[in-house]
């Protein structure tokens, strides 16, 4: 008497052996019949026939890693392989256009046999805003652009400005952060002539950083502020670029308070 287990044994290394045949039938055709279109097309599409009676189609599609991704973008882009043969799902095509969503940096898409695709997403960092002619920007710390909607929820983020500025706003946020005393009271940052930045504190002293070795320029700052409490008092400018001198510019009418003060001692 044949025992149902191996009947089920059986019928499991069938169902491998017919895999294995047709994998291999796929391949020769993929190789010989390419160059003839009807007859590929014709071949193809009885072979994703064929794949839908043994299961060897797509059912699932598992999409893991999205935080701030629209997820509709995602779905429209993958629905349109549900029922596809699996060996046939052109799973370059979904990569390729899956990395044209402004949040997504890159993308792995498998097959899982018999019937399922995954998609795992890494999603781009976003690092500070970047405005340029009177539009702001969510970009990331290699300096490629996100997304332009629904940046509300990073208003707190740095600021940078200038058409050069998110190439080189990796360093110099990064400066800035060394201080997070100053850094909160940081209003924004002007790429200049595409050569050096301006720091705007407190939405009116600005700071003039040298083209070169600003981050020296930057740490004389944070010794002055320590020190001296440069920001808290009357001034408008700083300016670092010469090297051997510091050029300070006060508020109006503060000159004039200092030699009031004198003439009354």
């Amino acid at each position: 008497m044949i025992s149902f287990k191996y009947i089920y044994i059986s019928r499991i290394r069938i169902l491998f052996l017919s895999l294995v045949l047709f994998f291999i039938f796929v391949f020769i055709f993929i190789n010989i019949f390419n160059k003839y279109e009807t007859s590929y097309i014709f071949i193809q599409n009885s072979i994703n026939e064929f794949s839908k009676k043994i299961g060897l189609s797509i059912k699932n599609v598992q999409v893991t890693g999205l935080i701030n991704s629209d997820r509709n973008s995602i779905e429209n882009i993958t629905k349109v392989i549900y029922g596809d043969a699996t060996i046939f799902t052109d799973i370059g095509n979904i990569k390729q256009s899956l990395e044209k969503i402004d949040w997504i940096d890159i993308v792995e898409v498998k097959r899982v046999y018999p019937d399922k695709i995954t998609i795992n997403v890494r999603e781009k960092s976003p690092f500070a805003l970047w405005q340029n002619e009177n539009e702001l920007y969510l970009i990331s710390n290699d300096g490629s652009v996100i997304t332009k909607r629904n940046i509300n929820n990073y208003k707190n983020f740095p600021l940078v400005v200038g058409p050069d500025a998110p190439m080189h706003a990796g360093k110099l946020v990064k400066l800035l952060y060394s201080d997070l005393e100053i850094y909160k009271r940081v209003t924004a940052s002007t790429r200049i002539g595409m050569r050096r930045w301006d720091i705007l504190i407190d939405g009116r002293i600005k700071i003039l950083l040298p083209e070169n070795d600003y981050s020296q320029a930057w740490q004389k700052l944070i010794k002055l502020q320590k020190t001296k409490n440069i920001l808290d008092r009357k001034i408008l400018m700083i300016d670092f670029r010469d090297r051997n001198r510091l050029i300070i510019r006060l508020m109006p009418g503060v000159i004039d308070e200092i030699n009031q003060a004198e003439e009354m001692t």
